[in-house]
């Protein structure tokens, strides 16, 4: 890439490129689905920056050639799902990475996805509509024709990966601090980010517009002007469907919407990269553990492992094969436990070498939260934490950190994860020191392992389960999780009954009625001083948010919801 120095000469400017280069730097570091950094410098006319070559042109133009080779056949049926399904693991994968590392990219679009080599194309008719690429990604409907059980148009996947290329308008978080300079592309840019606060939920929205790009050939919300289209994407207002676009029902009933037809797996999955709300809307890793994405497991999942291994004798349920190790889904080239680097050689199929969990930056904010919470609260959210839904997406992340598969976490592993993350995500920098403290606080029992209810404690966003399964329901399972350190069911908890569930926990507490934790915890709650800990008391600190913590959002900050599009706008393109 080369950038002529007469477009640099603003002091803005300047610091524009110099992030860019940093950012690249950061996440160009190997991974199979981000282009590769080499170097970087500068002449008497120019900025050099050098990175891999990709051969295959950009996702762009392999969606325009694809749909205009297909005139006469519904959108839906152009490009099959399992084709789809590749490329959106490729993009989500990506961003997984740049955001582990602190990065969001801001400008995500097809144009900015690159083929390693040449992706083949199936052969077709001729055009029925047009996709035209411009300055202002002006799209048509098209058409096209293949049915979903043709594997031919998948094949050139195993030839060919996408890379994310180009972090000019790209930008670091820190959990807590939302994004505030408005950029990115008018037809994928995501409605928090008019509203002037967003952060790494906005990517994978732009995901799920090239997502429903791929499957119908438009995109969701369109207009007359770039005005017209802004003002489309934040009411909601799709051009086919209004504000119910991605209805299954309606989609199923309407033959000319152009998801019909398509799988209701594959729209569950594209309502959840489209959800509205970014503080519902699924990360870029949680995403990659939908069912469209990976098939139903028919082997016994985390949660039932651990419910069989605790009703059972220790040691009677047998151990699931080492699998991949936490590293290799965190960072930069693959590796083996032992540290060797797994080479991706042109023509071979990545998705043979990847696991298909990314460890989730949200999931890794949240166990650091954690770890600062009081001893109360700590005690209350494990409590709770066996009653809750079951998450397949953080069971997921578990399960990938579980590199021993034995249901449990070694301190070691993890404190490996994290010092690797604070290589590259500046946002979580910790010393040695730091981390250790870190887990630590999530190590409730003190045993060197982080065991699976503690890892669902932590990890598992409260505000959100309340929403999900609503207040009645909430307080029937907090009055459950209550009952157990309520023994003789009078409605409160002595000092006495506090140390004695503790301390005959399967899994103690900071080692049971001595401990200080423990101790400290109980005199927390019993905020009024007369010994005993209320079912209110209880409730109260699980509804209390990490200190500095929006409970509303994955990743810390607060979203207002406003309608307006008012405020300091820069390169909407």
């Amino acid at each position: 890439k080369r950038i002529s120095k007469e477009s640099i000469t603003s002091a803005d400017a300047i610091e524009d490129m110099d992030r860019e280069v940093d950012i690249l730097a950061t996440v160009g570091d190997g991974h199979p689905h981000v282009i590769r950094f080499r170097d970087s410098f500068e002449d008497e006319n120019y900025v050099h920056i050098v990175m891999d070559l990709c051969r295959g042109g950009d996702l762009f133009e392999y969606i325009a050639r694809a749909f205009s080779d297909h005139p006469n056949a519904k959108p839906s049926t152009v490009l099959t799902e399992a084709t789809v399904r590749r490329l959106v693991k490729h993009m989500l994968r990506s961003l997984a990475h740049c955001h582990l590392n602190g990065v969001v990219s801001c400008d995500i679009k097809p144009e900015n996805f690159l083929f390693s080599s040449n992706p083949t194309l199936v052969s077709g008719g001729g055009v029925s509509g047009k996709i035209t690429k411009s300055i202002g990604n002006v799209m048509g409907n098209v058409m096209g024709s293949k049915t979903d059980n043709d594997s031919s148009t998948s094949n050139f996947v195993k030839a060919s990966r996408l890379l994310l290329v180009d972090f000019g308008l790209s930008r670091r978080f820190t959990p807590g601090r939302p994004l505030r300079r408005a950029v990115g592309t008018c037809y994928y840019v995501a409605p928090e980010v008019l509203r002037f606060e967003y952060g790494p939920e906005s990517d994978v929205w732009s995901v799920g517009i090239i997502t429903y790009l791929l499957l119908c050939g438009s995109v969701p919300f369109d207009g007359q002007s770039e005005k017209e289209v802004l003002q489309n994407v934040l009411a909601g207002k799709a051009a086919h469907g209004g504000e119910s676009y991605l209805d299954v029902r309606k989609i199923e009933s309407d033959p000319e919407h152009p998801l019909h037809g398509r799988s209701p797996e594959c729209i569950s999955f594209l309502a959840m990269l489209l959800e509205r709300d970014p503080g519902r809307r699924a990360s870029a890793a949680l995403a990659l553990s939908h069912p469209w994405i990976t098939p139903h497991r028919t082997d016994m999942g985390v949660r039932e492992r651990m419910l069989s291994l605790e009703t059972a004798s220790e040691g009677s349920l047998p151990r699931a094969p080492v699998g991949i190790t936490a590293t290799q889904s965190v960072t930069g080239p693959l590796r083996t436990r032992s540290g060797r680097v797994l080479d991706v050689e042109e023509g071979q199929d990545v998705d043979d070498l990847l696991s298909s969990v990314t460890i989730d930056a949200a999931v890794i904010q949240a166990i650091v939260s954690f770890s600062r919470e009081t001893p109360f609260r700590k005690i209350a959210l494990r409590s709770l934490a066996k009653l809750l839904p079951p998450d397949p997406a953080i069971d997921a992340q578990f399960e990938a950190l579980d590199v021993t598969k034995s249901l449990t976490i070694k301190r070691e592993d993890l404190r490996d994860v994290f010092l690797v993350l604070c290589k590259g995500n500046r946002s979580l920098h910790f010393t040695d020191d730091e981390v250790n403290t870190i887990l630590k606080g999530v190590d409730l029992s003190t045993d060197g392992t982080i065991d699976y209810w503690e890892f669902i404690a932590a990890a598992t966003n409260l505000h959100m389960v309340i929403e999900e399964v609503g207040e009645d329901r909430f307080m029937e399972l907090a009055k459950e999780a209550f009952a157990k350190f309520d023994i003789d069911g009078t409605g409160s908890v002595t000092r006495a009954q506090w140390r004695n569930v503790l301390s005959t926990t399967r899994k103690c507490y900071r080692g049971g009625s001595d401990d200080t934790f423990v101790e400290a915890a109980f005199t927390e709650a019993d905020v009024n001083g007369d010994g005993s800990i209320t079912l209110q008391d209880f409730v109260n600190a699980l509804r209390t948010s990490r200190d500095g913590w929006d409970p509303r959002s994955r990743y810390g900050y607060m979203k207002t919801p406003r309608k307006t599009m008012s405020g300091k706008w820069s390169r909407i393109a």
